[in-house]
């Protein structure tokens, strides 16, 4: 199992902690726990910046910033989903595996400018 605690509540510390079963999900066998302690976070992170306060929906544009990362691939994918158009960026090393994550395009931010983007470069796939 893995999942996020509640904010309010002391003891991450603790050898046993309370949780609400709501806010726990089943550990597939091919994630590590390590990999399991991070995504909660970053999960909520992404959510949060792009449904809650955005509120991001289908046929936006959306640039998302270090998409290859721990915290920008969970938004390139929540985005994709929505039926936003992702454009991610990234090291050149990145583009594969930004734009395997379901991004429509890349920017190599050592080779292109963001200004150089324009709507119809961006709708590429």
């Amino acid at each position: 199992m893995f999942g996020l605690c509640d904010w309010t509540r002391n003891g991450s510390l603790a050898e046993y902690s309370a949780v609400e079963a709501r806010n726990l999900a089943p550990l597939p066998a091919d994630i590590d726990h390590t990999v399991a302690a991070a995504l909660p976070i970053s999960g909520l992170t992404a959510w949060q910046a792009l449904i809650d306060h955005a509120r991001l929906t289908t046929g936006w544009t959306v640039l998302i910033h270090g998409a290859a990362g721990g915290v920008g691939s969970i938004p390139v994918q929540l985005a994709r989903e929505v039926g936003a158009v992702v454009v991610g960026t990234g090291r050149t090393t990145d583009s594969e595996t930004v734009l395997a994550l379901g991004a429509h395009r890349f920017l190599d931010l050592e080779a292109d400018k963001l200004e150089d983007a324009d709507e119809s470069t961006l709708c590429s796939t």
